[in-house]
C-alpha cells in the first residue's frame, strides 16, 4: 500500500540540531525511532561533552512531537517473521531510562541516578544485544555462502581478466546487479531468520527454520535490500562494511519504500553507499527547511 512520503530522522541527523529540533522544515512529516534514543542514551556516561550534546537531543525528541517509533531494530526484524509470533514493548523498558536522563544534571548524575533505580543492567542489556546483532551482520556478511557467490560471480566477467580490468568492469556492472542483489537478498532473509528464530526459540531445525523464512511478511524490505547491496560491496572487496557500518544499517529498518532517510553521515562510510545503491533518498537535516519552504 502505498503511502505519503515522510522523513526519517537518524542519530547524527538529530544530534546536528540538538535542542533546535523544533524549528526544523516539515516536522510535521518527519519521524524516528527509539534506536535513535537509544543510541543517545548509550553515550550519557562518556564524558560531559557528549552528555552536554545528547541530553538536550534527547529532550528535544520527546518535546518536538515528533513521531516515534518505540519498538527497536531487533524487535522489528523479528516481528517480520509472523511464524514467530513476536511481541514486545520496548517503550516501557526505555521510559524509566529517558526519565533518568531528563532528570539527570551530569553524566555522574546519570549514573547515580541509574544505578540508583537498578536500571544500569536494562541499558548494559541493550547495549549487549546491540553490539550481538552489530556481530550478527558481520558474520552473515562473511558467510561462505555469500563470499563464494560474489566471487563466482566476479571470476566469470571475463576469463583471464586482470585484477585491474575485474575492478573497472565491476564498476560498469554495477547498475545491472539487482538480479544478484535479488540473489543475495533471499540468503539475508534466511540468515536473519536464523538469528531471530535462536533468540527466540532455541536452535531451530531446518524444516523450522525455513517455515520461519517463508513467514517473512516484508515489512523490513528497504533494510533486507540496503544490507544484500552492503553485502555484495563487501564480497567484491571494494569496500568493507565495519561494526560501526552494519550497526549503521539498522535505522534502514524504519524506512518503507519512498521515504527519505536523514543523515549527516559521510557520503562515503559503506552504509551511505549501499544506501544509496538501494536506491534510498538521502537528504541532510538542513535541507528539511527548504524543502518545506518550496511547498
Amino acid at each position: 500500500m502505498s503511502h505519503a512520503k515522510q522523513y526519517y530522522l537518524e542519530t547524527s541527523s538529530i544530534r546536528k540540531v540538538g535542542g533546535n529540533l523544533q524549528q526544523v522544515g516539515a516536522i510535521d512529516e518527519c519521524r524516528t525511532s527509539a534506536f535513535v534514543l537509544f543510541e543517545l542514551l548509550t553515550g550519557l556516561r562518556e564524558n560531559h561533552d557528549e552528555y552536554s550534546q545528547r541530553k538536550p537531543a534527547i529532550a528535544a525528541v520527546l518535546d518536538s512531537g515528533i513521531a516515534i517509533e518505540w519498538s527497536l531494530p531487533m524487535s522489528r526484524l523479528k516481528q517480520a517473521y509472523k511464524k514467530l509470533q513476536y511481541h514486545r514493548d520496548d517503550e516501557s523498558t526505555l521510559r524509566p531510562i529517558i526519565d533518568s536522563a531528563r532528570e539527570s544534571s551530569s553524566s555522574g548524575h546519570f549514573v547515580d541516578l541509574m544505578n540508583e533505580r537498578q536500571l544500569m543492567h536494562s541499558l548494559e542489556e541493550l547495549e549487549r544485544k546491540d553490539n550481538d546483532l552489530a556481530e550478527a551482520l558481520r558474520v552473515i556478511a562473511e558467510h561462505d555462502s555469500f563470499r563464494h557467490g560474489a566471487d563466482a560471480f566476479f571470476a566469470e566477467r571475463p576469463p583471464g581478466a586482470t585484477e585491474d580490468e575485474k575492478e573497472r568492469i565491476y564498476r560498469q556492472t554495477r547498475r545491472w546487479m539487482d538480479s544478484y542483489c535479488l540473489i543475495a537478498l533471499d540468503a539475508v532473509v534466511d540468515g536473519i531468520a536464523y538469528k531471530c528464530a535462536v533468540e527466540c526459540i532455541g536452535e531451530p531445525t531446518q524444516e523450522e527454520l525455513e517455515e520461519i523464512s517463508k513467514s517473512y511478511d516484508g515489512s523490513v524490505r528497504v533494510f533486507m535490500k540496503a544490507f544484500s547491496y552492503a553485502l555484495v560491496q563487501y564480497q567484491a572487496r571494494t569496500v568493507t562494511p565495519g561494526k560501526n557500518d552494519l550497526a549503521d544499517l539498522l535505522h534502514l529498518v524504519y524506512l518503507r519504500d519512498g521515504d527519505v532517510l536523514v543523515s549527516e553521515e559521510g557520503r562515503n562510510k559503506a552504509v551511505a553507499q549501499a544506501t544509496k545503491a538501494a536506491g534510498i533518498p538521502v537528504q541532510c537535516i538542513a535541507s528539511l527547511s527548504r524543502t518545506a519552504g518550496a511547498r
